[in-house]
Order: C-alpha cells, then sequence, then structure tokens
C-alpha cells in the first residue's frame, strides 16, 4: 500500500471510530464508503471490525451499568449465530458486487438512521430477533448493517446511554465472534495484520473525539451531518461500480 492509501484508510477509520464512539454504532456507514476507494473490500471488512472491537469493549466497559442485558441477550444471541453465514458470504463474494452490495447496505442504513430520528414504532421482541440476525448476517460480511438493531433499541424507550451502551455490547459480540470466523478463514493475511496495527493510532484519536462529542455536541446534530457524509460518499462507489458494469 501507498503513503497515500494508509492515509486515506487512517482518516476513516478516524471517522468511523469518532461515530462509534460516540454514538455506539455507525463506524461502518461513516468509514466503509471511503474505505472502498483505497481498498478491496475483504481488507476493508476485516480491517474495520478487527479495529472497531477495541472501541466497542472500552464503551461497555466504561458504559456497562446502562446496558439493560436482560433485554439485550435475545438480540445478541441471534446476532451471533448469523456470524458463520457472514464469514461464508466475505469468503466467496466477488468484490465488485461486495462494493455494490457494500454501498446499498449504507444507503440503507443511512436512510433507516435518517428516518428513526423522526419516528418510533411499537416493535415486538421477535422483530428484535430478526434484526439481531438479519445485522449477524450482513455486518461481518459487509462492515454495515449496525442501524437495523439501532432502530429497533429505540422502539424501548431507554435513554440515549442505554441504546450507545446496548449497541456497542451487541456489536462488540459479533465483532468477537466475526474475528474468530476471520482467523479460520484465513482472512489475516501479513499485509492486514500490519494496517490493523497502524489503524489503532486514528482508533485512539476518534475514540477520544467522539467521547468529547458525546458530552458536547447534540447526537441528532452529529447524526444528521454523519449521514450526509455517509450518503454522499456512498452514492459515489456506487456510481463508480455501476460504470463498470
Amino acid at each position: 500500500m501507498s503513503m497515500l492509501q494508509i492515509g486515506a484508510t487512517g482518516l476513516m477509520m478516524f471517522l468511523g471510530c469518532t461515530a462509534l464512539s460516540a454514538t455506539g454504532f455507525g463506524i461502518g456507514m461513516v468509514a466503509m464508503p471511503g474505505l472502498l476507494f483505497v481498498l478491496e473490500p475483504q481488507t476493508a471488512v476485516v480491517m474495520l471490525n478487527t479495529v472497531a472491537i477495541a472501541v466497542e469493549a472500552w464503551i461497555v466497559v466504561q458504559a456497562r451499568r446502562d446496558i439493560p442485558f436482560r433485554e439485550v441477550l435475545p438480540i445478541v444471541v441471534a446476532g451471533a449465530l448469523g456470524v458463520p453465514f457472514a464469514v461464508l458470504i466475505l469468503k466467496f463474494a466477488d468484490p465488485g458486487v461486495m462494493r455494490i452490495g457494500i454501498s446499498l447496505l449504507v444507503l440503507t442504513s443511512a436512510a433507516i438512521a435518517t428516518f428513526r430520528l423522526r419516528r418510533e414504532f411499537p416493535y415486538s421482541k421477535i422483530v428484535g430477533v430478526i434484526a439481531g440476525l438479519t445485522v449477524g448476517i450482513v455486518l461481518p460480511a459487509f462492515g454495515v448493517g449496525g442501524p437495523l438493531v439501532t432502530l429497533y433499541l429505540l422502539t424501548r424507550s431507554w435513554r440515549r446511554q442505554s441504546v450507545r451502551a446496548a449497541m456497542a455490547f451487541f456489536l462488540l459480540t459479533l465483532d468477537v465472534f466475526g474475528i474468530a470466523g476471520y482467523a479460520v478463514a484465513g482472512f489475516y493475511t501479513a499485509e492486514r495484520m500490519t494496517l490493523i496495527a497502524l489503524m489503532m493510532i486514528p482508533m485512539l484519536g476518534g475514540l477520544g473525539l467522539g467521547a468529547l462529542i458525546l458530552r458536547l455536541m447534540s447526537e441528532r446534530i452529529f447524526r444528521y451531518a454523519a449521514v450526509s457524509l455517509i450518503v454522499s460518499s456512498s452514492a459515489l462507489v456506487l456510481v463508480k461500480e455501476l460504470l463498470r458494469l
């Protein structure tokens, strides 16, 4: 990789980790569109989900008292069951098809994130399990999809701190299983491990900035700004790949 590619990757990871630290989700929505310009999809997904685990673990430890474990555990278990299917998708999918699929998922997730800022729906527990299983399949494979579960959690009338902590706990569990699957599938090459080590620096910066944003900035304003960035970058990736067909 060139220094330009490493620098661009670091910037995207800094922005993604900032979003994750501040809201408990969103690293893939924010970082993945830019990563697809400089990395092939499998490397982008493996690197992103591996680096994210540190931020998620920090949130879970720091906000563990805010996690409603009894209500979240069924969703977490459902998500974990979907991880083996995600690893198979990541291993055998065509890179071009993956770029298109990831871009469409990011745009869908962004639309869901925007829509749920305005409305909440009385979803049942079974919907939460279905959402968890769906995200368990798509997130380890494509690096995005978390807002599907976030949308459900927001219907529980929990405080913002509880939603953030619960999402971090859910994503941490998925990434632990996902990393194990990546290792078994042989995804951790020497080059990818080097890239993951380098990305720990922007990860720490994003972790700190996200914590500051959580204290000082309106979450609603931050998410609208992030969604604007997500939609524009994802649309560019999608158009680029469609023109290649």
